[in-house]
């Protein structure tokens, strides 16, 4: 039985109804400390975690949050189950039977796309090599300071010391979608490297480490084996949304979900879709059956 862990910071009546429907499974929950918890209170079958963390786009307290999520889950998950990474803008947009089967049945076991960070092609090396301070000067502050504290961040990203592929050697670091599926057995043997300090300061300043930080632990263990892409590979010219897993994700990966992009979502035979909303994403799940 899966164990589904959800990330979220606005929307609680859309969190509602994207617990509901993930039943009869259970739910592990953090809220953003920003966010007022009691909101999201009373939800069935989930458990919340309690010591929260403020969660910044783009900073290390997105990955704090989920090691939180992933401690929680593997206390309720058995080696062979799943732990299945959402968002609190995700919905299922297939049964939820299906997707479960597709877990059971996959000839791959950890759900984890990923391509190697330093491969020369730029994107993915810059978001690791620079300091980028989006916990220390977050994006979510007074529309005057935000072009000030732009500079700033940007200002100290250049000018501060950059980590190279031999800071991390022999550990190869990659990238890929956030949204991932991992069993209870591999989360038990990496979490603990994940609370060591000299692992987690090479991603402290990155931008994005959720992309990077639990990829790069399955990456460089024996788990790389249950993986769909079982080696390193280049990104080349793919982008980060086709390394999705389960979940269709629009190229433009910031913007809402709308009715235009209905038939993409069915063409995709994905088991999830992300963002929604409450309001113009209920016409797009009702759209697709599964509202």
């Amino acid at each position: 039985m899966p164990t589904f862990v959800i990330s979220a910071h606005k929307d609680p009546s859309f969190v509602r109804r994207l617990v509901r429907s993930l039943s009869p499974f259970p739910v592990v929950l953090h809220v953003d400390k920003k966010s007022n918890i009691d909101d999201f209170r009373g939800l069935p079958r989930t458990t919340y975690i309690e010591e929260r963390v403020s969660v910044n786009w783009g900073g290390y307290s997105v990955v704090e949050g989920l090691r939180r999520l992933f401690e929680k889950a593997i206390t309720m998950t058995a080696d062979d189950d799943h732990i299945v990474v959402l968002s609190g803008q995700c919905h299922p947009i297939r049964p939820l039977d299906e997707f479960v089967e597709f877990l059971r049945t996959s000839p791959w076991r950890q759900h984890c796309k990923a391509a190697l960070v330093f491969d020369g092609t730029g994107y993915g090396q810059n978001r690791l090599a620079r300091r980028w301070f989006y916990d220390a000067l977050p994006l979510n502050r007074e529309a005057y300071m935000r072009r000030p504290v732009s500079a700033i961040r940007r200002a100290l990203g250049f000018i501060g010391p950059r980590f190279t592929a031999e800071d991390f050697f022999p550990t190869l670091p990659v990238f890929g979608s956030c949204w991932t599926a991992y069993t209870g057995e591999c989360l038990r043997d990496i979490l603990p490297r994940a609370r060591q300090d000299e692992y987690i300061k090479l991603f402290k300043s990155s931008l994005g480490p959720e992309e990077m930080f639990f990829h790069t632990l399955v990456y460089n263990s024996s788990w790389l084996a249950q993986t769909q892409i079982p080696a390193f590979e280049s990104r080349g010219a793919r982008e980060l949304h086709e390394y999705n897993n389960f979940h269709f994700i629009a190229r433009d990966l910031g913007r809402l979900l709308t009715l235009e992009d209905v038939d993409k979502i069915r063409r995709s035979e994905m088991y999830f879709a992300r963002k929604f909303d409450s309001i113009s994403g209920i016409a797009v799940l009702e759209c697709l059956g599964v509202a």
